[in-house]
Parts: structure tokens; C-alpha cells; sequence
């Protein structure tokens, strides 16, 4: 989870960064960015991105949330996402590894709205 965490602040500190994850379509290609901007993620690790934001929507919408992603709320990890911002990225995450494009478009567009 650490490493996931640092590509996230280090996509959430730089606008640029994120703008360019947008063009992502596939997992090998999201590897591939993280490693030419010095993150050398795992699957496992895109996994816990996507992971964040399934969460976050869950909680969001009142779903009972299961043991391990109660862990993930009572350890801080979903409102430390929160409070940086990076839901567009969790939402770019979750399409490029094959997720629901519904929820990718809603974390999108909430982080947008959130933003302005």
C-alpha cells in the first residue's frame, strides 16, 4: 500500500502528471508511465489504488463496508485520499486494470466537481 500511496501524492502534487493519465487504456501502460515518472508499481499495487476508491464510493453512498475495508477507513487510508484529492487518479486506475467504467466516470467527475 505505501507504494501506491506515494504514486498518489506525487500524481496529486502535480497537475501535469495527472492530466497525462487520462490517455491510459491499459494496465502494461500505466506501469510503464509510473515507472518513467520513478514509481515502480505492481499489479498488487495498482490493486490498492482502485481499491481506495472502492472503498471511498461505498462509504460514500452508506454500503456496509467489510472487515478489511473498515481497516482501510479506521487506518486512515480513505480520508488521507480524500484529503489530497486523488480520486480522478484512483478513477483512471480502476479503468486502465479493467474496473467498472461507471464508477472510474463517477469518481472522475466528482473529483472535478470538487476541484472547481
Amino acid at each position: 500500500m505505501e507504494k501506491a500511496k506515494a504514486f498518489l501524492e506525487a500524481v496529486s502534487a502535480d497537475e501535469n502528471l495527472a492530466k497525462a493519465l487520462s490517455g491510459i487504456k491499459s494496465k502494461e501502460e500505466l506501469l510503464a508511465f509510473a515507472a518513467r515518472h520513478g514509481h515502480n508499481l505492481t499489479e498488487q499495487d495498482l490493486k490498492d489504488i482502485a481499491k481506495i476508491g472502492s472503498v471511498y464510493l461505498k462509504q460514500k453512498s452508506g454500503e456496509p463496508l467489510s472487515d478489511e475495508e473498515l481497516e482501510l477507513v479506521s487506518g486512515g487510508i480513505v480520508e488521507w485520499a480524500i484529503a489530497v484529492g486523488i480520486f480522478f487518479l484512483v478513477g483512471a486506475v480502476t479503468t486502465a486494470i479493467g474496473g467498472a467504467l461507471g464508477a472510474a466516470t463517477l469518481v472522475i467527475s466528482e473529483s472535478m466537481d470538487d476541484r472547481s
